[in-house]
Formats: C-alpha cells, sequence, structure tokens
C-alpha cells in the first residue's frame, strides 16, 4: 500500500489510508472541543477540552494536510464570528497555538505550487466535462476516475475518483442524487445558521469544504462492504464514522421546523450548481447508456470491444483511436453484451476466451494468449512489436490471417 510522504516524513494516516481523510475528521472534531472550552467553567473540564484541542491540533500537523490547515483556520475564524466576543478570549491562543505546532512540523513548507495542486484542477475539469455528457444518469458508481483518466486527462495523471467527493457524486450518479445532496447541504447549512447551533455548523461546514478537496466521502470504499475498496478495515471504518459524523451533524442541524422558505433558497443553490456544471463543455467525454461505454463522437457502438480484469482504458481507448475506430462500445459490467449485428468484435489478451460466445462475428485479436486457438471467423490478429509467438503466427500464416504489429 503506498504511503504519503512529504520530503522523506511519512505522512500520518491515523488508521485512514489518505491523511487528507484523517485531518477532515480532526478538523470536524475541533469545534466541539472548541464549543467545550468556552461553556464548561470546571476546570477539570476545561483542561480536559484543552487536552482535546491540543493532541488533536498536533494530529493534524502530523498529516501534512494542505486543505486540513487551512480549513483549521477557516473553521475557527467562523467559531469565533458565531460565538461573538467571549470566544475572542479563547480563539487567539487556539490560532497562536496551531500556528507554532505548525510551524514545528514544517507544514508550512508544503504550500507550493505542485503538481497535487494543479492537477486538481484538470481533474475537476475532466469531471465536469463527463457530467456534461452523461446528465442524467451519470456514467455509473466507480468509473469517474478511470473515464477521466483514459478520455480527459493528459499522461501521467491518473485518478480513481474525482479528488471531490461533491462532483464524483454529480459524475457518477447524475444531476437527480446530486441535487439532492447539494440541495440538502445548502438546507442543513441555511437551518444550522438561524437556530445557531454553532460547534455543529462549524463541523458541518468544515467536512463540506474538505469534501470539496479531497474525496474525502469515498463512494467506492463506503459501498463497498466484502473488500473495502481494497483497503484496510481500520480505513473502512473510519470512512463510515466520519460520513456517519457528517450525516448527524446535518440532521442535527436540520432538526427543529421544517421552513418552505428555506428549502426554496436550497433548491435555487443547489439548481445553480446543476446548471453550472452542465454548461461546462462535455468535450472528449465519453457516454455511458445501460453500463456500456461509447465514445465522444456520436456512434451506435457497431464495434463492440472487450477487455479483461485489470487492463487500463487508456491503453484500449489509445490503440482504438490509433486504428481509426471510432465508432465503439466497451461493456462495463460484468455481463457480456450480445453480438453486434453486422459489426466487429475486438478482443484483448485473454478476454479472447469469450470469442465462442461470438462465433458468428467478425472477431479481431489483440495480443491473445499464446496457447490460444484462433476461431474460424478471426479477421485480423494484433501482435505487440517486439514479442514473437509462435503458435498464433503459424496459425495465422496457415490460415492466411493478417498479422499487423503494434
Amino acid at each position: 500500500m503506498m504511503e504519503f510522504t512529504f520530503d522523506g516524513i511519512v505522512r500520518q494516516g491515523f488508521g485512514f489510508y489518505n491523511p487528507n481523510h484523517a485531518a477532515a475528521l480532526i478538523c470536524a472534531l475541533l469545534p466541539f472541543c472548541w464549543a467545550g472550552l468556552l461553556r464548561w467553567k470546571h476546570p477539570a473540564a476545561r483542561a480536559g477540552f484543552a487536552a482535546a484541542t491540543l493532541t488533536l491540533t498536533i494530529a493534524l500537523a502530523l498529516t501534512f494536510s494542505r486543505s486540513g490547515l487551512l480549513i483549521f483556520f477557516v473553521e475557527l475564524l467562523l467559531f469565533g464570528l458565531l460565538t461573538g466576543r467571549r470566544s475572542w478570549k479563547v480563539v487567539p491562543w487556539i490560532a497562536t497555538g496551531g500556528v507554532l505546532l505548525f510551524l514545528a512540523a514544517g507544514v508550512w513548507g508544503r504550500f507550493v505550487l505542485d503538481r497535487a495542486v494543479t492537477n486538481r484542477f484538470d481533474i475537476w475539469l475532466a469531471g465536469a466535462s463527463l457530467f456534461a455528457a452523461n446528465p442524467w444518469l451519470g456514467v455509473g458508481h466507480g468509473n469517474s476516475g478511470t473515464l477521466a483518466t483514459a478520455f480527459l486527462l493528459r499522461d501521467g495523471i491518473v485518478c480513481r475518483t474525482l479528488v471531490n467527493s461533491h462532483l464524483t457524486l454529480f459524475a457518477e450518479y447524475g444531476i437527480f442524487p446530486g441535487l439532492l445532496w447539494a440541495g440538502g447541504i445548502v438546507y442543513a447549512l441555511i437551518a444550522g445558521w438561524r437556530r445557531q447551533r454553532r460547534a455543529a455548523w462549524v463541523s458541518f461546514a468544515g467536512m463540506c469544504t474538505a469534501a470539496g478537496f479531497a474525496t474525502v466521502f469515498d463512494w467506492g470504499v463506503l459501498f463497498d462492504f466484502r473488500e473495502w475498496g481494497g483497503l484496510p478495515l481500520t480505513n473502512f471504518l473510519l470512512s463510515w464514522l466520519l460520513f456517519l459524523l457528517f450525516l448527524g451533524n446535518g440532521v442535527w442541524l436540520c432538526a427543529g421546523g421544517f421552513r418552505w422558505r428555506n428549502l426554496a433558497v436550497a433548491a435555487g443553490i443547489a439548481g445553480v450548481c446543476g446548471l453550472g456544471l452542465l454548461c461546462f463543455p462535455a468535450g472528449g467525454a465519453p457516454r455511458v447508456r445501460g453500463g456500456v461505454l461509447f465514445p465522444p463522437s456520436a456512434g451506435e457502438g457497431r464495434t463492440l470491444v472487450l477487455l479483461p480484469a485489470g487492463m487500463a482504458l487508456k491503453d484500449a481507448a489509445a490503440f482504438l483511436a490509433r486504428q481509426g475506430c471510432e465508432d465503439w462500445r466497451i461493456p462495463l459490467l460484468s455481463r457480456l453484451p450480445e453480438q453486434p449485428a453486422g459489426g466487429e468484435v475486438i478482443l484483448f489478451g485473454s478476454a479472447a476466451e469469450y470469442a465462442a460466445q461470438y462465433a458468428n462475428g467478425r472477431l479481431l485479436f489483440v495480443s491473445p494468449p499464446g496457447y490460444f486457438t484462433l476461431p474460424e471467423r478471426t479477421e485480423k490478429l494484433f501482435l505487440p512489436r517486439f514479442r514473437r509467438e509462435f503458435s498464433l503466427e503459424a496459425q495465422a500464416e496457415e490460415r492466411k490471417i493478417p498479422i499487423v504489429r503494434y
């Protein structure tokens, strides 16, 4: 499992796979500690909350999270504004302590314009294009990062999600779940502000902000109850703790009476967000219909393309582009689609084993296994330029099947 480092120092995740997610949870807990410092007058209680604040702030520094650091100070400012004059006896001391701790840990050294920052903008633009091309039902659960990497991002940028929980939800599930999500967040913020639930409001706002800078609510992990997203169990459990804290804060902010005016404002702001995303050009974003991927160009998918498990979609897309194949379809789900009428079937690698399902089609094989027996309807065989496959080449030569080196 990859470690996150900075200048040779391992960034602490405290059970999370990603230190930025740990920073989001820490920032979500801190406002309650600050509120305890103000509310409880007993020296023992104040000492406990002060110790908790110090411990969490040190832990935040050890994550070396830039977004966590910014959210810390934004939350502190909001907390001071919401609680009024009496908080300013505490806020300056917390801010000073935070600055000193972050200086001692060397966190400020991370505030440079590196690729971790600039790549985010490219990924966000790619996500907006994916949503614009697939606004109604989205691209499907867990597909946003893969499709953005394959079709919309330059070489060297690889992402599993869109590094933004809100945008990932819009792109993967479509406009209706996205509007419900955005509307619910705005309604909770409006309702909580009016009811002066200060600590919960600041915590909720901080988590919303953190989810905008990273995929702290990772849908592929949260709803993978079998393999936990391929990550450790502790990450899965802590991810759910963070998500439940977010939901709990949201429900608490909304509780205590319903107002149509708040709902109207929330719906309006959510609608503006959705329309704003729709205004982005789809560009080279592919289309997804019924779990099947289609190219950016308006095609009917006459060429069926099957990929083996683990093959990078970016490599397949690049191969199809080089061969001038612009009317293809690639199933994103595990079930095999029906044979296209009058079209070709391109099978990559070990997907050649599905050739028997398409016995009446025009079959093209791209680097099939060396032991594979080419079926009768084979039209073309693609093999790597610098690798010999004697058995496949002999079969092709005997049956006069063209071999194309790539």
